[in-house]
């Protein structure tokens, strides 16, 4: 057997985390990459399963109490007014204006809500 060099660059923290556990076990890191290099050859490929975690679909649960459906569909709407309204008069030099754009209006200046 002729010994050959490996050269493979990796993340320094990785690299040292793997050392630590290495130094555990008893073993340096050619040893271990040897071993893994070993299992390769005998499996005849990756000695590990190599899979993508499945995506599994929101589970909708925890959400429960949280969403609601209004009864009456004007509610949101008198919610909001009812917001507008405590906040004019709160802030009186300030006034909402409702449309294709939301926008605060003060004195005849207009910024758009975003």
């Amino acid at each position: 057997m002729t010994a050959a060099n490996i050269n493979v660059r990796t993340d320094g923290e990785l690299k040292a985390r793997a050392q630590g556990v290495l130094n555990r076990l008893g073993m340096d890191m050619s040893t271990a990459i040897n071993i893994y290099l070993v299992q390769i050859v005998e499996k005849g490929g990756i000695p590990m399963d190599l899979t993508v975690k499945k995506q599994r679909p929101p589970q909708l649960g925890g959400w429960e109490g949280k969403i609601w459906m209004s009864d009456d569909f004007d509610a949101p709407m008198e919610e909001f007014r009812d917001y507008v309204n405590e906040f004019t008069s709160r802030y009186p030099r300030y006034s909402v204006v409702c449309g294709r754009r939301r926008q605060i209006v003060a004195r005849g200046e207009t910024g758009s809500l975003r």
